[in-house]
């Protein structure tokens, strides 16, 4: 009969443990998988199914490599080797879906005390396509920059960081490296000096492009080139400015040679004026000039033209035709109207009413849209001047250049940019730049929402001033750590609030030179807190079952033991030795309390939940409790509120109440007070216990409620796991404060009717 029972008992046990297990797994979001030590699913939960496309009957046919793609199987098996081993791991994996698609992961394992392996898997397919993507982003702009005509130079806080290869021919350098460090300014021509300060300032205030702008620069040979330059804010970093270089000395000796020529001619007209003599050899003079005005004005490289006062073409250079598709006589029939886009004729009208008063508030060269014969759209840069005859102006003449093609590239530099921040912006984890000296140059949506400041706030901060509130850097930094080895860094760090952050580091590398790094990281604290618990519960269900198995045989016995020393004590003949049988009765009393204890683990034991008064417990309890405290000189004062009744299990409340009334008495010194309160707090009835000792120590807090953690000499380490037990049991919660004058506990219970 007995054999019976128990076979009984234990069959009831497996069917409550086997539901409790399969509940959990049903209602975590993650794809859970149980397999065996052959790689057989033999668990597997809804998100799971849903994860691979299979249903859970198909998928408890299968093992890991029927979801693994072929080529991988090989890996699959090391992996799985490795988890064997270690017991844990954590990687990226590829699986197979049911449909054949395959799709990439994370999984941690980790073994179970049963000989099988516990999954956790997550799905980062569009995780991997956006990094796919930003890596092909971030090469599309490095390759344009380096096929650019012009020279593209950044900056950051006056000192060369980057240049292009046009950008090393331009300056006259070897290589790229000869101009990385040095200060941009001085290669600025001393007469432009102060112009480029100003335009620098304005830029870094304003965060605005400044448009092209004529300059002088010295080339590493000290020779000087005539240049035009645009910069625009870089938006990587702050202090940084990209600015465009365009060498124009070509064009200026050009211009040089004209006025030259035009002098000259100038000259000998007025010598012929004046003195009336050598006409045939100053017309010889002025003829050779127009020839080699003419030759080079349908020479030139650029579009050059001239038009009278209402804009009409008097001429147009082989370029200018070449490129809008006209002939000479058809041009000479129109204005500059005909090939300026509607958009920016009012802006062409401005310049030249400003040309016309000597307003010098627009003297540089302005870009203008303008429209083919056949309709094509073309950018152009344009320079011009008054042409004058006798001091006053009878017409205009310009230079143009075509720029559509720089700003197609540059259109094509910001939309890449645009991309990569929509794509960092758009990823759950956080996403940081640091430069070499660990400030912040950028970061994501997500960065900003965990720090809860705004992204102005955070560029130019160093890292373990933002995440830590910290003078200097932290203990075993990854940031560091990348910044110093060049090395990818992958570790896990505890936050000032409390939060574990899963954080992995990469190097930013410049021709081998480490510039900066990214960091990425994501908020694994509630991982943490499923692993920490699920292990808890482990083994504080595996001393239940060992206390629910062992301890009836061992009370009875004991039961026995106890009876016969309380015989032999009324014995007259032996009362000599009463002494030693109260002694021996009570060590029997302990032990008998003791396997109480561990019974009262079990996660299957029966409560009897009620809805009853917590004050009632408490005043009940009190005599008992003020009972040990004033016996060690110490005190306990209640602060009772008025509460609702909730379902509890009066037997377990009153347990737990003993036991954290106890560990606060023992926690203190002689003279101190533990306080109880009862109070409501919104749908929760409180229950606070407040001591005054030196508070828990720090190594003990995150195993708190572990079973056999203990501080005591003479402690089991089981009293608070028990407190954790009953408040499960009861549907409670227990939370915790603590500091060097003491420790608070709460326990909260929620206001619900009784279940009929």
């Amino acid at each position: 009969m007995v054999q019976r029972n128990r076979k009984k008992y234990n069959l009831r046990r497996f069917r409550n443990d086997y539901a409790s297990t399969h509940a959990l797994l049903e209602h975590i979001p993650e794809a859970l998988f149980v397999v065996s030590p052959e790689g057989k699913y033999i668990e597997v939960n809804n998100a799971a199914c849903q994860l691979l496309g299979y249903e859970r009957i198909e998928l408890l046919e299968l093992t890991m490599m029927n979801v693994t793609p072929s080529h991988l199987y090989k890996e699959t098996a090391m992996k799985f080797t490795d988890l064997k081993q270690k017991g844990k791991i954590f990687n990226e994996i590829v699986l197979k879906r049911k449909d054949g698609t395959e799709l990439d992961a994370e999984i941690y394992g980790v073994a179970l005390k049963d000989g099988n392996y516990l999954g956790t898997v997550r799905d980062i397919t569009k995780r991997k396509e956006m990094e796919r993507k930003l890596r092909e982003s971030e090469e599309t702009y490095r390759n344009l920059v380096e096929m650019s005509p012009d020279a593209i130079v950044v900056h950051c806080e006056g000192k060369v960081s980057f240049i292009n290869q046009a950008g090393v021919s331009l300056y006259g350098v070897k290589d790229a490296q000869d101009m990385i460090g040095k200060e941009v300014i001085n290669y600025v021509h001393p007469d432009f000096r102060s112009l480029a300060i100003k335009r620098i300032t304005e830029i870094l205030q304003n965060k605005k492009p400044a448009p092209f702008a004529y300059e002088k620069l010295f080339r590493a040979d000290g020779s000087i080139a005539h240049v035009e330059i645009a910069a625009a804010p870089f938006q990587v970093n702050n202090n940084s400015i990209q600015v465009v270089v365009r060498d124009i000395t070509e064009r200026k000796e050009m211009e040089q040679r004209l006025k030259e020529k035009t002098y000259q001619l100038e000259e000998q007209l007025f010598l012929n004026n004046k003195y009336s003599k050598n006409l045939e050899s100053i017309v010889e003079a002025l003829q050779e000039s127009k020839d080699k005005y003419k030759e080079l004005f349908q020479n030139a490289n650029d579009i050059i033209y001239t038009t009278d006062l209402e804009g009409k073409f008097l001429s147009l250079n082989q370029v200018g035709l070449k490129t809008y598709g006209y002939k000479p006589e058809e041009i000479i029939s129109f204005d500059l109207t005909k090939i300026v886009h509607p958009d920016f004729v009012d802006l062409c009208l401005d310049y030249f009413q400003q040309k016309l008063s000597g307003s010098k508030d627009m003297t540089g060269p302005y870009e203008v849209l303008t429209v083919t014969k056949e309709g094509r759209k073309i950018w152009v840069e344009v320079s011009t001047r008054l042409i004058k005859k006798d001091q006053v102006p009878v017409g205009l003449q310009g230079i143009a250049r075509d720029i559509t093609e720089r700003k197609q590239m540059i259109e094509t530099i910001k939309k890449a940019e645009q991309e990569k921040d929509l794509i960092l912006s758009s990823i759950s984890e956080m996403v940081v730049f640091y430069d070499e000296e660990m400030k912040i140059r950028w970061a994501n949506a997500m960065a900003s929402e965990m720090r809860n400041a705004s992204l102005d706030e955070m560029i130019g901060q160093y890292c373990y001033e933002i995440w830590h509130n910290s003078s200097s850097t932290c203990p075993n930094c990854p940031v560091k750590e990348t910044l110093e080895s060049g090395n990818k860094v992958s570790r896990e760090i505890a936050t000032p609030d409390g939060n574990i952050m899963q954080i992995k580091s990469f190097p930013v590398l410049d021709e081998n030179h480490v510039i900066g790094a990214v960091e990425i990281a994501k908020d694994i604290t509630e991982r943490k807190r499923i692993e920490n618990e699920m292990a808890r519960l482990d083994r504080m269900n595996l001393i239940g079952e060992m206390a629910a198995s062992f301890g009836h045989e061992i009370r009875n016995p004991m039961a026995v033991i106890r009876g016969f020393l309380q015989m032999l004590y009324d014995k007259n003949d032996l009362r000599f030795y009463r002494d030693h049988f109260e002694i021996m009765i009570e060590e029997v009393d302990r032990a008998n309390s003791i396997i109480t204890e561990y019974l009262s683990l079990a996660k299957n034991k029966v409560v009897d939940l009620r809805a009853q008064s917590l004050n009632s417990i408490i005043e009940v309890l009190y005599p008992l409790i003020l009972a040990d405290a004033l016996h060690d000189d110490k005190s306990i004062e209640l602060e009772l509120m008025d509460i609702p009744s909730i379902v509890i299990d009066k037997n377990d409340i009153h347990q737990l109440i003993l036991n954290l009334v106890r560990n606060g008495l023992e926690a203190m010194t002689k003279g101190g007070v533990v306080i109880i309160k009862t109070y409501q707090d919104d749908e929760e009835v409180v229950l606070e216990i407040k001591d005054a000792g030196k508070g828990i120590e720090p190594s003990i807090i995150p195993n708190l409620g572990m079973p056999f953690i203990t501080t005591k000499e003479n402690g089991t380490g089981i009293g608070l796991a028990i407190c954790y037990s009953i408040a499960d049991r009861n549907q409670a919660h227990i939370g915790f404060e603590t500091s060097n004058k003491g420790t608070n506990f709460y326990v909260r219970f929620s206001i619900m009717k009784p279940i009929v």
